[in-house]
């Protein structure tokens, strides 16, 4: 009888798991461990540049971002394309005050965190730009304490097509030859890139699950 229990639930466990990849249900189980926090109270915790870095505050703002009614994985907003195109045309004034605002509304995105840190770096003022390193170091943490990139299985999980690209740039390593994979549960990028300071070539993998790519609103 105990081994036909054990069998069931076994079978239940499986077919949970098939409908389901294993990250998706770990981001909502993180919630679920979590009941205390609250996405947009967080967002309104990060609204000023220095506040204090909890990492599971972090990292319940990075892989709940699909609760955010506003999200997409793959747009950008019109205000996203601005600041951008104020940072690539190197007034940095204004990409920083910006970058500022963007992140009153989302903390934790990379790509974001790292233009806004450049520029205020490139007004000479090194401590704001160091806290939003900071931040930025932090989320590279917390992303691959669950996948080192190396391999496909062990791809990085990132939210943000814009994320994934903010992590290539950090490298600053020249990456090449996009590889995507459409799984049924994800989208995988795959890129070749060469270092030169090593002088070798490596590849990165980045993975983005169905809570992401298509989110339940």
């Amino acid at each position: 009888m105990k081994n036909l229990i054990v069998s069931i639930l076994s079978l239940i466990s499986f077919a949970v798991v098939s409908g389901q990849n294993v990250d998706s249900l770990r981001i909502l189980s993180f919630e679920k461990t979590h009941p205390n926090l609250n996405f947009q109270k967080l967002v309104q915790k990060y609204n000023k540049l220095i506040q204090p870095i909890d990492s599971i505050e972090f990292e319940y703002l990075y892989y709940l971002k699909f609760k955010n009614p506003d999200f997409t994985y793959f747009d950008l907003t019109s205000e996203e394309k601005f600041f951008r195109e104020r940072y690539n045309s190197r007034k940095y004034q204004e990409s920083a005050e910006l970058g500022i605002k963007l992140l009153q509304k989302d903390p934790t995105d990379l790509k974001t965190l790292l233009y806004t840190s450049i520029s205020f770096k490139n007004l000479n003022q090194p401590d704001s730009a160091a806290e939003l390193l900071k931040r930025f170091d932090l989320l590279l943490n917390i992303i691959s304490k669950y996948g080192d990139g190396k391999t496909i299985e062990t791809s990085y999980q990132v939210v943000k097509i814009s994320d994934e690209h903010a992590i290539l740039e950090y490298s600053k390593d020249m990456f090449y030859n996009r590889i995507t994979k459409q799984e049924s549960d994800c989208i995988i990028d795959s890129w070749d890139i060469f270092s030169a300071r090593e002088k070798k070539n490596y590849n990165l993998n980045f993975k983005f699950n169905n809570l992401y790519t298509y989110p339940k609103k």
